[in-house]
């Protein structure tokens, strides 16, 4: 150990045997009341405690292997402050957000691949609602195990409703009952429509076909079992059956054959 012109001291090797600790910049072994020039590494066998700006220009490796299980743990902890990354994050674990809200400015690409078969599954999973201030676009199914409910207009190539909730068989308790799609509002098919059980009409059903019916299974409206109507019919054109017609009321008959009215004799 030397003493240059300027003050300073050259030194091979220091060892101070002082076991103090340090709990502020102005207690431990050693203590610098200026700033200190480390030109090569830098080896801590405790606590590093920086009271002011920590600038690395290098790059800094934790290399703990303490996991993150909540807030204080973890091999890189942020006590207090914000924590400001200007490039990427790679994380090779799960990110847990413990409270505020995630907010981000740039797209969000989740590469993870894995099939969603139930609400706990799939590459991204929500335990909470979801709010979505754009379009959403899905590749595959959409599966809602809940009541979907469309402010706007719903428009999809295909829609399966899996539940097996029925609609029952009286206009009374139709209108009340659970279904598994209930719509309060108009419903428009562009193309055909098939329905397997019953079909509960609670007003004027109109079919605006003009087909003529030329055979059994011709025609605007074709049933093929068939008809108990409670009320009238009326026919605009001649009606033509193929099998016996039982009539258990008085008809009349009305010019050129044109109309049938059946009234129950007196």
């Amino acid at each position: 150990m030397g003493n240059t012109n300027d003050g300073s001291w050259i030194m091979t090797q220091t060892i101070l045997s002082a076991t103090t600790d340090a709990l502020s910049p102005t207690t431990g072994a050693l203590v610098v009341s200026g700033g200190a020039g480390i030109a090569r590494s830098l080896a801590i066998g405790g606590t590093c405690s920086v009271q002011g700006d920590l600038a690395v220009a290098g790059t800094t490796t934790a290399t703990g292997t303490a996991d993150a299980s909540g807030t204080g743990a973890g091999a890189l902890v942020v006590s207090r402050g914000g924590l400001h990354v200007a490039r990427s994050i790679v994380a090779g674990g799960p990110i847990t957000v413990l409270a505020g809200t995630s907010m981000f400015a740039a797209p969000v690409a989740v590469s993870a691949t894995q099939g969603a078969v139930s609400p706990a599954t799939g590459a991204l999973t929500v335990t909470g609602g979801v709010g979505i201030g754009g379009d959403a676009f899905v590749g595959g199914n959409l599966a809602v195990a809940g009541t979907i409910g469309v402010q706007g207009t719903l428009a999809v190539p295909t829609l399966a409703v899996q539940s097996a909730a029925d609609v029952p068989a009286s206009l009374s308790a139709a209108i009340s009952a659970p279904a598994a799609a209930a719509i309060a509002g108009g419903l428009t098919v562009g193309k055909s429509a098939a329905i397997g059980a019953a079909l509960v009409v609670g007003a004027t059903c109109t079919v605006r076909s003009t087909q003529a019916a030329v055979s059994a299974s011709s025609g605007a409206l074709v049933v093929a079992g068939g008809a108990a109507l409670a009320g009238g019919v009326w026919s605009g054109a001649p009606a033509v059956f193929a099998d016996t017609v039982r009539i258990a009321c008085t008809m009349d008959v009305g010019p050129a054959a044109q109309s049938v009215r059946c009234r129950a004799p007196s």
